[in-house]
């Protein structure tokens, strides 16, 4: 399974088109995805287990070499901080209505509050899921 999944990403990289990123640029994009996948897996987890995963993801995205924003490793690495911090927003959203459940007074507070860490949530996994797709079509076609 492991060999498989290295011949797939070594056969993309080598594969891409003439705009397309680079074979570090794509490895280093590979790398930051599977650590946002891990961030985001211990997302609900205590400090202990999420916070070391949250800061390989921070990592691995800086990692990414761009020369600038227009290369499609700088789009990649755009969009792979946004993830993290889309994702950093959920947790401390998360956070805050751990810390906050007590002191809510009406209903109307707490159901504001569950639709924020809703929509929170929603937007970090929609992050995630959609980070693959996107390194994939700036692999082979350097949109």
């Amino acid at each position: 399974m492991a060999v498989g999944l290295a011949v797939s990403l070594w056969s993309v990289a080598c594969t891409r088109g003439p705009k397309g990123l680079s074979g570090p640029g794509y490895l280093a994009a590979q790398r930051a995805i599977d650590a946002i996948n891990r961030a985001y897996e211990y997302r609900e987890k205590g400090a202990m287990y999420y916070e070391p995963r949250f800061l390989d993801a921070q990592r691995s995205v800086s990692e990414i070499p761009s020369l600038d924003d227009a290369s499609p490793e700088g789009q990649f690495k755009m969009e792979a901080k946004t993830c993290v911090s889309t994702l950093e927003i959920y947790r401390l959203k998360l956070e805050t209505d751990a810390l906050e459940s007590q002191n809510r007074r009406t209903k109307a507070e707490a159901a504001m509050a569950d639709y924020e860490l809703k929509q929170s949530y929603y937007e970090a996994a929609k992050c995630v899921r959609d980070l693959p797709g996107l390194l994939n079509r700036l692999a082979t076609t350097g949109e």
